[in-house]
């Protein structure tokens, strides 16, 4: 079964929980980033999930494939979503 390589799940759930914790402590000050926050978690939980179906082993070689794919794709969000927090006001 394909896997992503080791320290990448890792990496990307760091990248993705400094997003929600960066999101939500500016949706305290900032009404405008609240939805942000609610966002931030959803994407956190896109990984776990993904993670669960690329390593489950009743999954198939292609349901692991794009599950990872997935991965990659939801930590490439949380890292441009990240970037773009000080342009809504978020230090």
């Amino acid at each position: 079964m394909p896997t992503l390589p080791a320290g990448e799940p890792k990496r990307g759930r760091d990248a993705c929980q400094g997003y929600v914790d960066r999101a939500c402590a500016c949706a305290e000050t900032v009404a405008a980033a609240k939805p942000r926050c609610a966002d931030a978690h959803a994407l956190a939980d896109a990984i776990q999930v993904g993670a669960e179906v690329a390593t489950n082993a009743d999954s198939t070689r292609r349901d692991a494939v794009q599950s990872n794919a997935a991965i990659r794709g939801v930590v490439k969000e949380c890292i441009e979503q990240l970037a773009k927090l000080p342009a809504s006001g978020c230090p």
